[in-house]
């Protein structure tokens, strides 16, 4: 899957490679270049040191290929908000927990942040 870059995260500078406390500030229901939905998550850096404050952002595709990082998410923030109908993607604002960040490039050559785990605080 093609990963699209989102004119805030330009302009957003890189974090260095780290493990963070980060709180999930925003999400936005969306599909993937595939056309599958997803949810865009904006990671918040916690703390009172840099680079507390930043933004890192995750993309959490819905199909059953990526359940298994789903499951890293909703087990690292302890989210227990299931029912018989899923969950809403706004209830995920306001949960923490610690994400490993490293630094890569998007589909197009250009810098960014991924997050490749997420642990619980």
């Amino acid at each position: 899957m093609k990963y699209t870059i989102t004119r805030e995260e330009i302009n957003q500078p890189l974090v260095a490679p780290d493990t963070y406390r980060a709180r999930i500030h925003k999400v936005k229901d969306r599909k993937s270049e595939a056309g599958n939905p997803c949810i865009m998550l904006t990671w918040r850096i916690e703390g009172t040191e840099p680079p507390a404050g930043q933004n890192v952002f995750e993309q959490m595709v819905m199909i059953p290929e990526a359940y298994w990082k789903v499951n890293e998410i909703m087990n690292a923030i302890g989210f227990d908000g299931f029912d018989d109908a899923g969950f809403a993607s706004e209830d995920l604002v306001g949960y923490s927990c610690n994400i490993v960040v490293s630094q890569g490039t998007d589909n197009k050559g250009r810098p960014r942040n991924n997050v490749e785990a997420h642990l619980p605080i």
